[in-house]
């Protein structure tokens, strides 16, 4: 099977806006403390399971939260696709539609992550500028039923179909979990 071409170098920018995301977005969605989640190594959901959860299911990461009260913690699965900063006035969201190269479905049509984790990511600065987490079943149900705009475009360099979905459209369709803008972050960028 013929996979969209492996980039150390996009590896790499998405492993360090993850971390950045582990101290920023994902204790404010969960309304926990970092110490309070746990993340399943990249290697194992890559390799362990056979490639399975991110091949197949389109899942990159998968998160533990212990809550209070409860004996063992939550497990929650997220796609994640961070961005440069110089497309953040795109504001949307992007689902590849085919693979082109394998003639097989992409993201769209696999997905099962529970949550879209979506943000625009400055490298340099170690810091997302805007970044959305999104409920994947409830957006898949409302492209289903026809309750969520979005629009087709083709990606010039790999030729593969995908959707478009605008945050506004997110927020219309009450898709949003967590919205972070980088006037929520004052006073919390690490440096």
């Amino acid at each position: 099977m013929a996979n969209t071409p492996y980039s150390s170098d996009n590896r790499n920018f998405s492993d360090s806006a993850h971390l950045v995301a582990r101290k920023t977005i994902y204790p404010r969605l969960f309304s926990t403390t970092e110490n309070n989640l746990a993340y399943e190594k990249q290697e194992d959901i890559l390799s362990n399971r056979g490639g399975a959860l991110d091949a197949d299911l389109s899942i990159d990461r998968v998160v533990k939260v212990a809550v209070n009260g409860f004996r063992i913690p939550f497990t929650f699965t997220f796609q994640e696709r961070f961005r440069k900063p110089q497309y953040a006035n795109n504001q949307d969201i992007t689902l590849t539609e085919w693979n082109t190269q394998s003639n097989l479905p992409s993201e769209l049509y696999k997905i099962s992550a529970n949550f879209f984790l979506y943000g625009y990511f400055d490298s340099n600065l170690s810091v997302f500028s805007d970044a959305i987490v999104v409920n994947v079943p409830s957006m898949m149900l409302a492209i289903t039923n026809g309750q969520l705009s979005f629009t087709r475009n083709v990606n010039r360099r790999s030729n593969q179909p995908f959707l478009c979905i605008t945050f506004n459209a997110l927020h219309k369709a009450h898709l949003v979990d967590y919205h972070m803008r980088v006037d929520d972050l004052i006073g919390s960028i690490p440096f």
